[in-house]
């Protein structure tokens, strides 16, 4: 099986896959993907960065993962109104270990604020606090429009892209196998973007604001995405959550 977190960005890739390997994409809350990799050695995912620091194990492709550089994302940050310090940061959505870790290091970097992360199952529309929402939620409710790219924010920190999901097997014959049909069909989705059954729900500002974005994100990897995987990997050890650094077992 392939497991796939739902949002837009894999949406537009099952799209463009064969039909017959569709059958085998599963999708998952991303904090559960990893687990769906460890469990079966034959199974294939796309899962966040950061779940590498306890699963050193996984093989990684170096060719395909879901990379951002700009404003468009998976990940917005919203401030509590007339607030100057920020002491908690709320976590709505389909959060995972890159909003929990990275969000964390994020705000004591770039906001020198340490914050005490929570999970939120409320409105969040409706919640005057300090918000990372993760998916589509964020575009679902055009909330993106008062919210900052949490991409471009460590894009700006790591001054090179944010990988957002990578994809791993436990398996590296397995692995090489699906990243290159993934590689394959990869050429095809921008122009095909536009297709996916959940934008045509959203309304046209939104669906344009994604359209006229798609060139900040990226699906076939290079130098610049895997050294921003590195680098991203590398702030948990600096600030002290993991005591050695990761080796990444990239494909070779």
């Amino acid at each position: 099986m392939i497991y796939f977190p739902n949002n837009i960005f894999t949406q537009a890739i099952i799209l463009n896959l064969p039909e017959q390997r569709k059958k085998e994409i599963k999708l998952s809350s991303s904090s559960l993907l990893v687990k769906k990799i460890v469990d079966n050695n034959e199974n294939v995912g796309l899962v966040p960065t950061t779940d590498l620091i306890n699963h050193k194990e996984l093989f990684v492709s170096n060719k395909f993962g879901i990379s951002f550089e700009g404003a468009l994302c998976n990940n917005y940050i919203y401030f509590k109104q007339k607030e100057n310090i920020v002491n908690e940061l709320n976590l709505f959505g389909d959060v995972s270990s890159i909003e929990v870790i990275i969000g964390k290091i994020l705000f004591k970097e770039m906001y020198n604020s340490d914050v005490k992360i929570k999970l939120i199952a409320d409105n969040f529309r409706e919640a005057n606090k300090n918000l990372i929402v993760i998916g589509d939620k964020n575009f679902e409710s055009e909330s993106y429009k008062s919210g900052i790219s949490l991409a471009e924010e460590i894009a700006d920190l790591l001054t090179l892209p944010f990988v957002n999901y990578i994809l791993v097997s436990n398996s590296e014959e397995k692995l090489k196998q699906v990243e290159g049909e993934l590689v394959s069909s990869a050429k095809n989705i921008y122009n095909t973007f536009g297709k996916i059954e959940p934008l045509k729900k959203y309304t046209e500002e939104t669906r344009n604001y994604i359209l006229s974005n798609l060139s900040s994100l990226t699906f076939q990897l290079e130098e610049q995405d895997l050294e921003g995987i590195q680098n991203l990997l590398q702030l948990p050890y600096y600030h002290g959550v993991m005591d050695d650094m990761i080796e990444i077992k990239f494909l070779k």
